[in-house]
């Protein structure tokens, strides 16, 4: 983790942020990776819910600071740009299935006036006329 440090506050500075911003949010880090290293975890196990029990660890030792989850967020995103720690799961809107539910019960995602439109194809396509 102490090898991305300085990359991450290059990138930090990149965006703007003001030098003791930087600052803050490298020492963040830096306790993240003593964190790590305490729970003898590599850098490849860190993600969202790792960092909420980091964080819930500094609070109980009264270290809690507003920036912390923005910059776990664009810290677990630059480690991804540089495959250090997977990729999140693709999210799907929702199972196929429900499409097919929903077009098979006669409704497919329209209002209801564009329903009642389209209602006749829909029906004769089931042999209801």
């Amino acid at each position: 983790m102490a090898f991305h440090l300085d990359g991450f506050a290059a990138l930090l500075c990149g965006e703007g942020y003001a030098w003791k911003t930087v600052h803050e949010k490298r020492a963040l880090l830096e306790d993240l990776s003593r964190w790590l290293d305490r729970h003898r975890l590599p850098l490849d196990a860190l993600d969202e819910e790792r960092f909420k029990r980091f964080l819930a660890d500094r609070r109980r030792r009264g270290k809690e600071r507003r920036i912390e989850a923005m910059t776990g967020r664009q810290l677990l995103g630059y480690l991804r740009d540089l495959d250090c720690i997977p990729a999140l799961p693709q999210k799907i809107d929702r199972p196929l299935w429900a499409s097919s539910h929903k077009i098979s019960n006669g409704s497919c995602g329209r209002n209801a006036a564009s329903h009642q439109q389209h209602r006749p194809t829909i029906c004769r396509s089931r042999g209801a006329f």
